[in-house]
C-alpha cells in the first residue's frame, strides 16, 4: 500500500560530515502541547529513564532547517522531504563542538538561510559565532530550552515524551521517528494521533513563541497545510 502519492522534496544542501554520515534520514513526526497524552498512551509505551539537557535552537525567517547547539555542540539537520501526510524526513549534516571550522561555519549558514562571515581561516568560538552571525542578524533567533526527555518505544517504533521549558515557558511535545515512513504512519494510526498536526522543533518554537515564521513545514505547501489545518498544541 503506497504511502504517499506526492512528495514535496527541498534542496539537498552540503554533504554530511564524517561524523553524520552514517547517520540515516529519518521520518519524524511530533506535536507540542501544553500536556500531551502521555499518561492514556501509558499501557502501549515502554519509557525509559529521563535525559535532561539544556539546548539552544536558532530560529531562522529564513529556513525550515533544525540548527542547535547541546552540550557545547553545534547540531544541524536539514528538512529534505514532506509527504502530503505531513510526515518529515530530517537529514543530519553536521554534529561538531565548538569552536567552529570554516566549513562547519558555512554548513550552519546555509542551513540558517543567512551569509557565511569572513573569518579568514580562523576557528570561530561558541562567543564568536554569536556576535558575528546570531546577534546581529534579526532575521536569528536563539532559543533556550530546558528538556527532561523519556525515550519511548511503540512495536519497532522509537519515540520520545519531553517535558519541555521554552525561555521558562512549560509545554510537553510527542514524537515518533523512523528511517520508514510506512512505520511512523502505522504507529500514528494504531495509537489515533494520525489526524495531529506535525510540527517540527523550528516550526513548534516559531510558533509558541510568536515569532514570525519563515518557510517552514508548515509553509512550504499551502496544500499540505490547507489539508491538515487541525490545531496542534
Amino acid at each position: 500500500m503506497p504511502i504517499v502519492s506526492r512528495e514535496l522534496a527541498l534542496p539537498a544542501g552540503p554533504r554530511p560530515t564524517p561524523n553524520t554520515s552514517g547517520i540515516a534520514p529519518r521520518w519524524e513526526w511530533r506535536i507540542f502541547q501544553r500536556r500531551v497524552p502521555l499518561r492514556e498512551l501509558a499501557r502501549f509505551i515502554k519509557p525509559t529513564e529521563p535525559i535532561r539537557s539544556v539546548e539552544t535552537y536558532l530560529l531562522s525567517s529564513e529556513s525550515a532547517h533544525n540548527v542547535k547547539i547541546r552540550n557545547d555542540v553545534l547540531e544541524v539537520k536539514r528538512l529534505d522531504r514532506i509527504t502530503p501526510a505531513g510526515l518529515e524526513r530530517w537529514r543530519p549534516v553536521l554534529r561538531v563542538p565548538f569552536p567552529l571550522s570554516a566549513d562547519a561555519l558555512a554548513t550552519a549558514c546555509d542551513a540558517l538561510g543567512v551569509p557565511t562571515p569572513r573569518v579568514l581561516g580562523r576557528e570561530l568560538a561558541r562567543d564568536a559565532f554569536f556576535d558575528l552571525v546570531v546577534t546581529p542578524d534579526t532575521r536569528l533567533r536563539a532559543v533556550e530550552t530546558e528538556k527532561v526527555r523519556t525515550r519511548l518505544s511503540f512495536g519497532e517504533c522509537p519515540g520520545e515524551g519531553v517535558s519541555l521549558r521554552i525561555e521558562g515557558d512549560p509545554w510537553e511535545s510527542l514524537a515518533f521517528e523512523h528511517r520508514d515512513a510506512a512505520v511512523v504512519l502505522d504507529t500514528l494510526r494504531l495509537l489515533h494521533l494520525e489526524v495531529r498536526l506535525n510540527t517540527s522543533y523550528p516550526s513548534g518554537l516559531k510558533r509558541i513563541l510568536g515569532w514570525p515564521p519563515g518557510p517552514d513545514s508548515l509553509t512550504l505547501d499551502v496544500n499540505i497545510v490547507e489539508a491538515r489545518r487541525a490545531p496542534a498544541f
